[in-house]
């Protein structure tokens, strides 16, 4: 039997942990008034006792008009994860994305985003989120995020919460996802520029 159908359905495989490591290289330039990025990640997947690797990539473009940002992304592009007795599918997704930035209210930086993704089997899965920004003198800054989505199927909640740290070139990121029935899944990410 299939160990599952896709990452989504990682969190229901009962008691047995599931961790997933990720090394992230990303470039990023401009051309013409574009912006083109991409970047190059070697993922590992820990489910039960067994585990794999695999390489992926993304890539996207971007066009600023004013505080408004259109942007195309083909994510998660690679192979897919062979846990034994199953595999797992890359989760391969083209997104459309909106955002508008540099939004003030009082002492607050305010942001708003949306996107349209189409899935590899072909689901479409809108999300939005809002994020607010405090900065009281430059290179720190403290952030608060939510965000809202369209759960297609499995355990997931529709809402997220996040917030981050900026220290200069420095980044603490957190998220938190609420399942049904589950643990709560935790993502922290630290980037250096």
């Amino acid at each position: 039997a299939a160990l599952a159908e896709g990452l989504g359905d990682l969190p229901t495989g009962g008691a047995r942990g599931a961790s997933e490591r990720v090394a992230v290289a990303a470039w990023g330039t401009r051309w013409r008034g574009v912006r083109l990025g991409g970047a190059a990640k070697a993922v590992e997947l820990r489910l039960g006792g067994r585990k794999d690797a695999a390489l992926a990539a993304d890539l996207g473009l971007s066009v600023a008009l004013g505080d408004l940002a259109l942007g195309l992304a083909a994510r998660d592009l690679g192979g897919d994860f062979d846990l034994r007795p199953g595999r797992l599918d890359a989760g391969e997704r083209l997104s459309l994305d909106a955002s508008i930035d540099g939004v003030q209210a009082g002492p607050l930086d305010l942001a708003a985003a949306g996107t349209l993704t189409r899935e590899r089997d072909g689901d479409y899965v809108p999300a939005a989120g809002f994020e607010a920004a405090y900065w009281p003198v430059v290179g720190r800054t403290f952030v608060v995020r939510a965000g809202v989505r369209r759960v297609p199927e499995g355990p997931a909640r529709s809402w997220t919460l996040g917030g981050a740290v900026r220290l200069d070139g420095f980044t603490l990121d957190y998220a938190y996802q609420p399942f049904d029935g589950l643990d709560a899944a935790h993502r922290f990410s630290v980037v250096w520029r």
